[in-house]
């Protein structure tokens, strides 16, 4: 008899504990939401990696403009992985992004991208290559030193520049270093080789492929 009397007090206790614990729950669940408004989009992540990190409002940058762009590439799914603006040497937006990536050794597939993610540059890496190495010979060598003609870092970004321009652009050079000498000649075309056709040709290649088997396709 004193149990069954007991009993709407116990069910009473039991659902004001429920009651109790549910509103906290919901509690939390409104600061966590709260917090997350509360953080700016785009804002950097703090890591140990030497860049500063500064609001876009405090380096004269509209920070709303640049959440519209990043979320219009998000809705666009443009295969854009990142957006990151640096200014006045300071990190001041990065938004990441989902997107389609083969790492090296790795199936394609779907990868979720953060501010740690290691991104395989590929080919972009011939370009850069050829660049720095044929500038270091250059450099160490006598027959580059003797087309000089600055000294110091004028000299240096004189032959960064020949280098960079014979992978990447149209292959011209500065008038204070004398590159129409064969050593420059020879140096320069290996780097032209390198960083452009060194591309090309696979592209060309995989153009072929495709082509091919699509005649093949048609003809049966």
């Amino acid at each position: 008899m004193r149990m069954r009397h007991r009993l709407p007090r116990l069910l009473l206790i039991g659902a004001s504990l429920v009651l109790a614990l549910t509103a906290s729950i919901t509690t939390l669940r409104a600061d966590d939401m709260k917090a997350g408004h509360d953080q700016p989009c785009g804002s950097p992540t703090a890591l140990d990696d030497g860049w500063p990190i500064a609001s876009p409002d405090s380096v004269g940058m509209d920070g709303e403009r640049l959440c519209g762009i990043a979320a219009r590439l998000g809705l666009r799914s443009s295969e854009v992985h990142s957006v990151v603006v640096a200014r006045h040497g300071r990190l001041v937006f990065e938004q990441y992004f989902a997107g389609i990536d083969q790492p090296w050794g790795y199936k394609e597939g779907r990868t979720e991208f953060t501010a740690t993610t290691r991104h395989d540059i590929r080919s972009a890496s011939k370009s850069v290559t050829s660049l720095l190495v044929g500038t270091a010979i250059a450099v160490m060598l006598a027959d580059g030193k003797a087309g000089i003609a600055n000294p110091g870092a004028h000299g240096f970004s004189e032959i960064l520049y020949a280098f960079t321009s014979a992978a990447n652009n149209n292959g011209s050079a500065f008038a204070g270093l004398s590159a129409n000498t064969p050593f420059y000649n020879v140096l320069l075309g290996v780097a032209m080789w390198l960083g452009r056709f060194g591309v090309i040709v696979p592209v060309l290649a995989v153009a072929l492929i495709a082509i091919e088997e699509r005649a093949y396709t048609f003809t049966t």
